[in-house]
């Protein structure tokens, strides 16, 4: 599978079997900080989105409505696309976006290190079109 990674940054992805939840703070802990990720997927060039607000009051009630003015489209050639969750939400649900879920800290809980899985709109789409 050709994946592009549209973040800033390497996306690393670790075992379940190499964290654990930590109920109090609802999140994922690395077991050993020398676990290392099983995948790693190398940033690419960044995919960016540009925001712009429109403003208005409904009734009384001040109402901002974010609108998309600029993003970067989806380079050609790739099955899956990883991307931020605010580019995701603007793109309009196309099924070969994917973002992380299921944060992973490390040991000590203060710094994000990566994810346990990707997650898409639609596997279903996903395995019979790629």
């Amino acid at each position: 599978m050709r994946v592009y990674n549209g973040t800033s940054h390497d996306l690393k992805i670790y075992a379940k079997s190499d964290v654990f939840h930590d109920d109090a703070h609802k999140k994922y802990l690395l077991l050993d900080q020398e676990i290392e990720p099983y995948i790693i997927f190398p940033a690419q060039n960044p995919l960016s989105i540009s925001f712009g607000c429109e403003f208005a009051f409904v009734d009384g009630i001040p109402i901002k409505e974010r609108r998309v003015y600029n993003r970067d489209e989806l380079p050609e050639g790739y099955d899956l696309y990883i991307v931020s969750a605010l580019y995701a939400r603007a793109f309009g649900g196309d099924p070969r976006i994917a973002t992380v879920v299921d944060q992973v800290y490390d040991a000590r809980g203060k710094n994000m290190i990566g994810c346990l899985a990707l997650n898409i709109t639609d596997i279903t789409w996903f395995n019979g079109n790629r």
